[in-house]
């Protein structure tokens, strides 16, 4: 048993040796945004149906960027069901987190969700879900400053 334990240990300090010398290159994927960039947006919420877009809410805010991520304080409506409300998310690269709240019964749910920026023409989509309600997509276009 000690030598299975000494021939373990050595293993694993050859091991150690051999995978701190291999040279690891780290690149910078994301070009770095400026702290601090605040703007507003607007959008649809909605969902896909026969490849045809179908409207059932609007929302609106505004958001800033901080160092490695976005936070967004906004407004929705769905328009058909009267429901409106405020909103709270974080987002980093993809992926976001938030909070909305229902003005009607006050309460509050998690949402999460994915979006997506295509800085050219200044729009971003994406999609979120909750335990309220069926998972939709939203886009919308967004203003600097």
């Amino acid at each position: 048993m000690k030598k299975l334990l000494a021939i373990l240990s050595i293993i694993i300090f050859l091991g150690t040796i051999s995978a701190t010398a291999i040279p690891v290159s780290v690149h910078k994927l994301l070009k770095p945004t400026t702290a601090g960039d605040t703007g507003t947006f607007e959008g649809e919420i909605g969902y896909i149906q026969k490849k045809e877009w179908i409207s059932v809410g609007e929302i609106s805010g505004t958001y800033e960027l901080k160092t490695r991520v976005g936070i967004i304080d906004g407004e929705w409506i769905i328009t058909d069901k009267d429901m409106s409300g405020t909103m709270k998310i974080i987002f980093a690269k993809r992926i976001f987190i938030g909070r909305i709240t229902i003005d009607e019964t006050g309460k509050k749910a998690p949402i999460i969700g994915f979006i997506g920026f295509k800085e050219e023409t200044k729009q971003f989509g994406g999609r979120f879900m909750s335990i309220i309600g069926p998972a939709l997509y939203f886009k919308g276009t967004y203003q600097e400053g």
